[in-house]
């Protein structure tokens, strides 16, 4: 587990215009990989000099584009536009939460065209409306059977409706990714991790114990500045790795 990769979320950024000072402060903090949160107030995925700009300041800052976060309450068009970003800038990812205006039944479409751009589209582990990990297993297995997409579990959030642990286990055929942050059981807090609830060392044990081996990809709040977020998210991604090398 010593090679275990770890990406940090632009959501930490969200409330400003991406910029490249951002990805230029996530890489000097020893970060591999990120996701972008398509929101166009944040990454105006529809233009085509922003998405430009996004491949240069990878290329520059020598990161990779692990997945895109779809826009939230957005009809199936605008969910067809991000996906589109990756025949310019390619990711693997794109998490999607679940439920409407995207329904079961457009599901299918979307899932398609992303594979024609080689996207797996994952499905969030959500607080609001509620979407709990096994709700989602039984959703791919049987409603959606033959379908191929994949679940980002985020941890903050299944720990808000019950057992973590269980929830890991749960979705350990259908895990693609990961939103890694804290909280203190009642709010979701995107707090960076140590700094809430979680027992981490019981999360990585149980994730490693399903195989997984993809990105951690932190997904915080910008609670202080961005950077110091970033200090933070660095020393606790440094325990995180002694849990991992342990187990």
């Amino acid at each position: 587990m010593n090679d275990r990769r770890f990406g940090i979320s632009t959501r930490l950024f969200q409330q400003s215009r991406l910029c490249r000072e951002h990805l230029v402060h996530i890489a000097a903090h020893g970060f591999e990989t990120v996701e972008v949160v398509a929101e166009r107030s944040h990454f105006d995925y529809r233009d085509p000099r922003a998405v430009d700009e996004l491949s240069e300041w990878l290329s520059d800052t020598r990161l990779e584009l692990q997945s895109l976060h779809a826009p939230a309450s957005q009809p199936a068009a605008e969910i067809d536009a991000v996906i589109a970003v990756a025949s310019s800038v390619p990711y693997r990812y794109l998490v999607m939460h679940p439920g409407l205006p995207v329904t079961n039944t457009l599901l299918p479409g979307i899932v398609e065209r992303a594979a024609q751009l080689r996207v797996t589209i994952a499905l969030e582990v959500i607080p609001s409306p509620p979407a709990p990990a096994a709700s989602l297993v039984r959703l791919i297995e049987d409603e959606l059977d033959g379908i191929d997409l994949g679940i980002c579990l985020d941890y903050g959030h299944a720990h808000l409706m019950g057992d973590l642990g269980e929830a890991i286990e749960a979705v350990s055929g259908h895990m693609v990714t990961t939103h890694l942050h804290d909280n203190g059981g009642a709010r979701d807090e995107h707090l960076v991790p140590f700094a809430g609830g979680i027992d981490w060392d019981a999360a990585m044990m149980e994730t490693q114990k399903i195989g997984y081996d993809g990105v951690l990809m932190f997904e915080l709040a910008g609670a202080g500045s961005p950077v110091d977020v970033l200090k933070r998210t660095a020393h606790a991604r440094a325990r995180l790795e002694k849990t991992l090398v342990t187990f």
